[in-house]
């Protein structure tokens, strides 16, 4: 099974050493995300920072979100708020 990496580099054509990098950094893996915005501050624009913070956020509590309920079995779950970005994978 591929991993993220790998699906990153596949639908973006980045080298797949890149494309685990680039997840690192928004999921704070290999770098907290902050920390690495700050270090390349002239290097990022405020479009790329705009993108990034949006695929931090997506599908988590900071978004909102609504009560799934299965109306078989009664399982409740939080659905959490997509991004809707264009660049977002989930979305």
């Amino acid at each position: 099974m591929a991993d993220q990496g790998d699906q990153l580099a596949l639908t973006t054509g980045l080298d797949p050493q890149d494309a685990k990098a680039v997840i690192g950094v928004l999921v704070g893996d290999a770098l907290d995300g902050p920390a690495w915005r700050k270090a390349n501050a002239v290097h990022v624009s405020l479009g790329q920072l705009k993108v990034m913070s949006a695929i931090e956020s997506c599908r988590t509590a900071a978004l909102g979100g609504h009560f799934a309920r299965c109306e078989d079995c009664a399982y409740t779950t939080i659905a959490y708020n997509g991004c809707h970005n264009r660049d977002c994978r989930k979305c």
